[in-house]
């Protein structure tokens, strides 16, 4: 068997580590893009829209891609159920103006 030298070991595991670096980027991308379009489209991401929750403004209109973004941004970064005020809005609901609410199913009467 032929013995690996040290600098060839190491340039193998950098391009290991390139690699790894680059499929979790490519995850975190896609996922966050995914939640954001989902978000911004039927004002819920997947996880919401099972759990019967929207996001919408404060004032009840949709909320706009750019806040979206933002919003999904901050979930991202900061802990949403460590950083909320004492109505239970999130750091990310409050920095947008948003307000995640209960959302009414097509089967639910008014």
């Amino acid at each position: 068997m032929k013995s690996v030298g040290y600098r060839a070991w190491l340039t193998r595991l950098n391009v290991f580590r390139r690699r790894v670096a680059a499929i979790a980027l490519d995850w975190s991308a896609s996922i966050l893009l995914s939640r954001v379009i989902s978000t911004w489209l039927m004002s819920a991401s997947s996880g919401q829209r099972l759990l019967g929750i929207s996001v919408v403004r404060v004032d009840g209109g949709r909320v706009p891609l750019w806040q979206v973004f933002v919003r999904t941004l901050l979930i991202c970064l900061i802990s949403p159920a460590v950083v909320y005020d004492n109505t239970g809005r999130g750091f990310h609901d409050r920095a947008v103006g948003s307000v995640a609410i209960r959302a009414k199913r097509p089967d639910q009467r008014t």
